[in-house]
């Protein structure tokens, strides 16, 4: 497997919409919010793992912060799920 380069990311990074689109018709049960959490949380843990890598602290820190904030919006959804029963 090819390492993953800072185009590639950049490209990842610019697909999140396409990644909704995509895991949408994939899980055609799973509505907008869950397919943004799930963008949220990819495009977090690649951006980690490429921070990582490099050395880059400042992409680390954003894919934490992508992830913890993908991980929040769910956590609310759930909420706002248990309140509507």
């Amino acid at each position: 497997m090819e390492p993953l380069t800072a185009e590639m990311l950049a490209h990842l990074l610019r697909g999140r919409n396409e990644f909704v689109t995509r895991y949408q018709q994939a899980h055609p049960t799973i509505d907008q919010t869950d397919a943004l959490i799930a963008a949220f949380s990819a495009a977090g843990h690649a951006e980690e793992f490429v921070g990582k890598k490099t050395d880059d602290e400042e992409l680390t820190a954003q894919g934490q912060q992508d992830q913890a904030m993908g991980e929040a919006r769910k956590n609310v959804e759930d909420v706002k799920d248990d309140l509507g029963k």
